[in-house]
């Protein structure tokens, strides 16, 4: 069996990798534990570099709580990974680089000095971390090494790592120096590695797992480069402490981004994520300048007619932009959907009754809609029991969405059978493709060619295309191949296979 493309680990190999995993995770958290300590007190007594410059107290411990709350998101993520991943040796990487991320980012790790017995194995855990966080960049999504040499690149910076944590006579501003720029260029060629892999090998699934990671790192980047022009350039501690706060803040969304790719969860939700940012805070801007705008021609108004200066306008406008952040949203949508439509990769999912109209005209017009309301609230009941979206509905036929191939053909099952002993003898159809999202709408290509599969259906026979079968596998026979076949209006054959009464196959992970 395979995770993905990773095979699992079983017998001696699986026992040693999970043994490794638990000591890297002990190291981490041991050292972090007693490093909290020295680095809360040494971020409390911080002397201020200028008179009236020292950040407020409660500033201080949020930024304290932002730092330490990176950490245990982190390893939120990081069991949420091994829960799902705990069998194949990348999974366990990716996990354990989760814990190890989440460490080194927090801070407290930096304030051991090396006069302190715990010195060492503190430094060992940040190396780890580094080692940890270059390897996934090099082999992320699939624990393959793209390109092949890259590997070596990693057995060559393990080795810079290692000879940083024994040789220590050095002198700390070249030595410093010299790593900073160093380990930029092997972040740089982790993140070359990535693009290289993006354009060249990755798999749909795998180019929207990547992208969630770009988002992430992004945001790290970008933050981290404004706490850095604010450390370095102002030298005002106020600033930089909230600069740091966003530093903590990216840091666990990146975790969580990273924790979202690694068990590819709702991963076309990211273009939907960018659309609707984009639309949300373009809505917001214009409120907010409006606001302002409004407010300022009003105080002077008010001023010019009374002589006194008054925010008496202010509560009205505050309820009229909340008014109008609806209609001003939808204005803005088609806009932003037209510029950036969101793209989702989606299992879609098309049922309807076998002979409907002969069905009608023998039943009569009562009898048939009171089987149609039953019809509906059975199938609707089907969508919701498995995790689907009804996007459309006309007559007796319906068309859903769902995350993952494996709903889709279970809520098609259940169906089957449930309108079965109705006597509505059903058909249905499910292909995986991208589609756009247009608000609330589906649209797409592989809409059609859904509704073409279920076409070629017989009664109560459930037929998928090549890409969920493969997607989904065949143990036991449960699918047989139907063949080549010419779809209504599309170019050229699919191959599509019909679903046996018996076990549905589970999805691959």
């Amino acid at each position: 069996m395979a995770v993905g493309t990773v095979a699992t680990l079983h017998g001696g190999r699986l026992v040693l990798a999970r043994l490794a995993y638990v000591v890297v995770l002990l190291l981490a958290i041991a050292t972090f534990l007693h490093a909290v300590p020295h680095w809360v007190d040494g971020t409390l007594l911080k002397p201020p570099r200028a008179s009236g410059d020292r950040p407020p107290a409660t500033l201080v411990g949020i930024d304290i709580a932002a730092a330490l709350a990176v950490p245990l998101a982190s390893a939120a993520v990081a069991a949420v990974i091994l829960r799902y991943r705990s069998r194949d040796w990348f999974g366990l990487l990716a996990s354990a680089e989760a814990v190890l991320f989440g460490c080194a980012i927090a801070g407290p790790w930096s304030s051991v000095s090396l006069a302190d017995s715990w010195s060492l194995p503190t430094r060992a855990a940040i190396k780890l971390a580094l080692i940890a966080i270059v390897a996934v960049l090099y082999t992320f999504p699939n624990g393959r090494f793209v390109p092949s040499w890259t590997r070596w690149l990693l057995v060559v910076f393990a080795a810079w790592t290692v000879a940083g944590v024994v040789l220590t006579a050095v002198d700390p501003v070249v030595a410093r120096g010299v790593w900073q720029l160093v380990l930029l260029a092997f972040l740089f060629s982790g993140l070359g590695a990535q693009a290289y892999r993006l354009n060249s090998v990755s798999s749909p699934t795998e180019r929207r797992q990547t992208k969630w990671i770009f988002y992430g790192l992004t945001l790290i980047v970008a933050a981290y480069a404004l706490w850095s022009f604010v450390e370095f350039g102002t030298h005002n501690q106020v600033f930089a402490t909230l600069a740091d706060i966003l530093v903590q803040l990216a840091s666990i969304v990146s975790a969580l981004l990273f924790g979202i790719a690694m068990i590819r969860f709702r991963l076309y939700d990211i273009d939907l994520v960018v659309n609707r940012t984009i639309l949300y805070g373009s809505a917001t801007v214009l409120l907010v300048i409006a606001f302002a705008g409004l407010s300022a021609v009003s105080k002077r108004i008010i001023e010019a007619a009374t002589g006194h200066s008054s925010d008496i306008m202010t509560i009205p406008l505050i309820v009229a932009a909340a008014v109008a952040f609806g209609p001003l949203q939808r204005r803005i949508r088609p806009v932003v959907d037209r510029l950036l439509p969101p793209r989702a990769l989606l299992t879609l999912f098309f049922t309807d009754i076998c002979d409907s109209t002969a069905r009608a005209v023998t039943m009569g017009d009562e009898r048939w809609r009171e089987a149609l309301t039953t019809y509906r609230a059975t199938v609707r009941r089907g969508l919701r029991r498995f995790k689907g979206s009804e996007m459309d509905t006309a007559g007796d036929g319906f068309f859903a969405v769902f995350d993952r191939p494996g709903n889709g053909l279970h809520s098609a099952q259940w169906l089957r059978d449930r309108l079965r002993e109705l006597r509505l003898d059903s058909r249905f159809g499910l292909h995986l493709g991208e589609c756009e999202l247009r608000g609330e709408k589906v649209s797409g290509v592989a809409v059609i060619v859904a509704a073409r599969v279920m076409a070629t259906a017989g009664p109560n026979e459930i037929v998928v295309s090549q890409i969920v079968h493969e997607s989904l596998g065949n143990p036991d026979g449960a699918f047989r191949d139907l063949g080549e076949r010419a779809l209504k209006g599309l170019p050229g054959t699919w191959r599509l296979y019909g679903s046996s009464p018996g076990q549905v196959p589970d999805e691959r992970s």
